[in-house]
């Protein structure tokens, strides 16, 4: 029991809920997907990108560079607060756990970039909703195991980076990437 009480008391000591930038993180992984979402519904039911541009691959272009960079910079600002928050967690701070960050690293990105090359990058940002198709549903992997092998990957990496970094901060904040993008994948059904 005391042992399970030093672990609750080090989590709560390595988590800095008055930073702000925690709270800024957090809600740019909630925007992220919200983003993309709205706007491809926006898209798909009243063509409003398609003819704001006067183009679909034009706007699906734009789309897809305005999602790609809000992307780049959710994960610099997790990776920033990662790193600059005085969060070690020194329970879990050893070789295995460091060989557990990279292999969560190495699937996620083997996720993440097996699915984009099967979608290309105009199917990977929500080309369906501006009239691009693929001829057939994927059934190869890594469609063949997840049925969102992008947000798992994804999921992992933050995983994988914040158990390397030691970082309960970081973890709390993959478990709110998770929970957003569970959430997201009902939107895209």
């Amino acid at each position: 029991m005391e042992k399970i009480q030093q672990i609750s008391h080090e989590i709560e000591q390595s988590i800095n809920f008055q930073n702000p930038l925690l709270w800024l993180s957090a809600l740019h992984i909630i925007f992220n997907v919200s983003y993309w979402n709205i706007t491809s519904r926006l898209q798909y039911k009243t063509k409003f990108f398609t003819k704001l541009f006067g183009d679909k691959k034009l706007a699906v272009y734009i789309h897809t560079v305005i999602v790609f960079s809000i992307g780049l910079s959710r994960d610099y600002l997790f990776k920033y607060v990662v790193n600059t928050s005085n969060n070690l967690f020194s329970l879990i701070d050893n070789q295995y756990t460091t060989y557990l960050g990279y292999l969560l690293l190495f699937v996620g990105m083997i996720l993440v970039l097996s699915a984009t090359y099967k979608l290309g990058i105009i199917g990977t940002f929500n080309g369906d909703a501006y009239g691009f198709l693929l001829p057939s549903i994927i059934t190869s992997f890594p469609f063949n195991i997840f049925n969102a092998p992008m947000y798992l990957g994804s999921t992992l990496n933050f995983l994988g980076y914040s158990i390397l970094k030691g970082s309960m901060t970081g973890i709390l904040l993959t478990i709110l990437v998770a929970i957003v993008y569970f959430c997201g994948t009902f939107f895209e059904e």
